[in-house]
């Protein structure tokens, strides 16, 4: 990886992505970095939270929600 994020592909995994912290020591990158790219596609998306993000990723069909049965 070359230390950065793509918003434009990744939003659609931003609520299955481990914490700031996590991302940033594997993409060596500072946590204030990560934190605001995440700040970014939240902006972008229009929506405050990184469960919201992931709600309106499956709203609109770009994720599933996983559920068997």
């Amino acid at each position: 990886m070359n230390g950065s994020i793509e918003p434009e592909t990744n939003f659609c995994h931003i609520g299955n992505l481990p914490p700031p912290p996590q991302i940033a020591g594997e993409l060596g990158l500072s946590q204030r970095t990560v934190d605001r790219h995440v700040s970014d596609i939240l902006t972008r998306l229009n929506v405050r939270t990184r469960a919201a993000a992931t709600a309106l990723a499956v709203e609109h069909g770009l994720i599933g929600m996983g559920v068997s049965g």
